[in-house]
């Protein structure tokens, strides 16, 4: 059994897909090419404010499954003014989307790691190089100096109730606005309803 959409365009979104399986088998193989999605309206769609910010994307995804999926993808996208591009392994299981394997280019930097996405929010980690926090808009981290840094980041963000974000780094060898470290900790709150607050412990 074969099932094409040849093409759906509207105002937010732009799709090819096609889908097959065998008679009497639960599993579907799906190819869907997305040639343009807006963030802010599948914050809408979804009910989640995760993707309540300006931008757009666009991906072509392999995957197979039933209740639970697992393909790969490709991707160019612009996130709340940061534009990247990247691939990596989705899976879907109903209540979480994860992305494994992911490589993501940006002027932000280039990262290594893994993408976790739920209706409560979502984080993304793993190991970076070349990171400049001048480009950490879409991290809610605004007016930060130009830097390179490297090494392992984590940032979460709780999207139920007044968000609530934090951002661990454990760094390696880096250059931020002349200060060198072999080594440093950082961690960043940003708590709903005080100042955020930030810590560097180096070395």
């Amino acid at each position: 059994v074969r099932a094409r959409i040849s093409e759906l365009r509207t105002a937010d979104l732009e799709l090819r897909a096609e889908a097959g399986w065998s008679l009497g088998e639960t599993r579907r193989h799906v190819h869907v090419a997305v040639g343009r999605v807006r963030w802010q309206w599948l914050a809408t769609v979804f009910g989640n404010r995760s993707f309540d910010v300006p931008g757009d994307g666009a991906f072509v995804l392999d995957a197979a499954g039933h209740a639970d999926w697992s393909g790969r993808f490709r991707t160019t996208l612009e996130w709340d003014g940061l534009a990247a591009e990247g691939t990596g392994i989705a899976a879907w299981n109903g209540q979480q989307l994860a992305l494994d394997s992911l490589l993501v280019h940006s002027a932000a930097g280039d990262l290594a790691g893994g993408l976790r996405w739920t209706r409560a929010g979502w984080e993304i980690s793993g190991d970076a190089r070349h990171a400049d926090p001048s480009h950490w808009h879409a991290l809610h981290l605004d007016r930060w100096p130009r830097g390179d840094l490297n090494g392992w980041f984590r940032y979460a963000l709780e999207t139920r109730g007044r968000p609530t974000g934090l951002l661990e780094a454990r760094l390696l060898a880096s250059e931020w606005q002349g200060w060198h470290a072999d080594s440093a900790r950082v961690r960043v709150d940003y708590p709903p309803q005080a100042a955020d607050s930030f810590s560097v412990v180096g070395a």
